[in-house]
């Protein structure tokens, strides 16, 4: 009882932080993943510093990954498809990029709803609808919107979410490239995350039961094994926020 008291108190504490842009109940390796939105290691530090000092005696065991890039695909297994037909990049080495107020109130707006009307963001900046796109348009020709896309309920359509973590052996650029080359042309891997931690690569994978997750997995094995030292496996059972923008770190906790 007390561990589920701790853990829905985690759920809580993140939730309520605006840092915290994604937060999941794991089986696996870790109860808790979130991700932290931080725009230095110091902001970082200091919110694992307030995590540890509340909750240091009731975690197991914990793990902090910095991720220098992300690739998100198209989940092409939706459409039938046998292959990705497109990559964003929702995480890379940050830049600094410059934004005004009304860019950043753009960005708010549209994280909340992708799909809110043009008209709309106009209304609530006080400027033309013509004005509106031009600065969304200067935002994804600037990488600071790299895409859209829809969230889904995959459970209701019969799908489950793994996480595999990968550590390599006899890496090269040439192999690594090969590598993430593969994640991103199969239709069931819909994330390729390149981590500093004790994992290299992480991968996130939706399919139907455990059957299809060895399939990927065994082909990935027959394509790779000569530098796959190791791989983990996590699934994601629920979701309890979702808020999509760059991020740069990721906590998991158990």
């Amino acid at each position: 009882m007390t561990s589920l008291i701790i853990t829905l108190a985690l759920i809580l504490l993140y939730c309520n932080r605006s840092m915290v842009s994604w937060l999941v109940s794991i089986e696996g390796d870790y109860d808790i993943g979130a991700l932290v939105l931080v725009r230095s290691i110091a902001e970082m530090n200091a919110f694992w510093k307030r995590l540890l000092a509340r909750y240091n005696n009731y975690i197991a065991e914990r793990n902090l990954a910095i991720m220098t890039r992300v690739s998100y695909f198209s989940r092409a297994y939706l459409l039938g498809l046998s292959y990705n037909t497109y990559e964003a990049v929702s995480v890379s080495e940050p830049s600094k990029k410059e934004m005004d107020e009304r860019d950043e109130c753009i960005l708010g707006l549209l994280v909340n709803d992708a799909r809110m009307p043009l008209s709309d963001i106009a209304h609530e900046l006080w400027i033309s609808t013509r004005i509106a796109s031009g600065r969304i348009r200067e935002l994804e020709r600037g990488s600071i919107i790299t895409g859209y896309r829809t969230v889904f309920d995959i459970a209701k359509l019969g799908y489950q979410h793994f996480k595999v973590m990968f550590r390599m052996r006899n890496a090269s650029a040439e192999k690594e490239k090969r590598f993430t080359g593969y994640m991103k042309q199969d239709p069931n891997i819909i994330f390729n995350d390149e981590v500093l931690s004790g994992d290299d690569f992480e991968i996130e994978l939706q399919v139907r039961d455990l059957d299809d997750l060895r399939r990927v997995l065994d082909d990935i094995d027959s394509k790779f094994s000569d530098m796959i030292r190791e791989h983990r496996i996590m699934r994601y059972y629920e979701e309890h926020k979702y808020l999509i923008s760059n991020l740069y770190a990721v906590a998991r906790i158990s």
